[in-house]
């Protein structure tokens, strides 16, 4: 099962994203199609992941890669 091995943490404005399409241009980096699962934020925002088996699912196609991004902000 892949799930993050590496998480970028910002706020906004602070040019978080900057950092995600930076990192998702190697061939050797998943990064899920959201910017953020919102796991840990707004429930009404319509990213957000509402158990685990939601959040582990973000990460399934990032299997065999060597780095898993996730983004939190």
């Amino acid at each position: 099962m892949a799930l993050p091995n590496y998480l970028i943490v910002g706020v906004p404005e602070s040019g978080v994203i900057s950092f995600f399409e930076y990192f998702m241009q190697p061939p050797d980096v998943y990064v899920p199609f959201c910017k953020g699962s919102y796991s840990f934020s707004d429930a009404f925002h319509p990213a957000f992941v509402k158990n685990d088996f939601e959040y582990t699912g973000l990460f399934i196609e990032g299997e065999g890669k060597k780095a898993v991004e996730e983004i939190f902000k």
